[in-house]
């Protein structure tokens, strides 16, 4: 989904379930983002990525399009990889 205010639809989580145990979700890291977050946490118990407890030095209320403007592309796989520890460390 591209936007917080996108809904997933249920027959393509259920389609994404077939494939993987593991799904997360992750937006702006501001209100609207943790809003819409928790409402697809609730609605189908998936997990949240806040790039904040990834990236603590992500500025209040920024998301990955400032990462992308502001940091080196090459640290791209350094997040990528710090994504990838913290959902094994958070898989429920």
């Amino acid at each position: 989904l591209n936007s917080e205010s996108s809904t997933l639809d249920k027959n393509v989580y259920l389609e994404l379930r077939k494939i993987t145990d593991d799904i997360f979700v992750c937006y702006d890291n501001d209100d609207t983002g943790y809003k819409y977050m928790n409402i697809m946490t609730n609605a189908y118990n998936i997990k949240q990525i806040k790039l904040i407890d990834i990236y603590p030095n992500l500025p209040v209320k920024e998301d990955l399009s400032w990462y992308f403007k502001h940091e080196q592309k090459e640290n791209f796989y350094k997040l990528t990889n710090l994504i990838y520890d913290y959902t094994l460390q958070n898989s429920l």
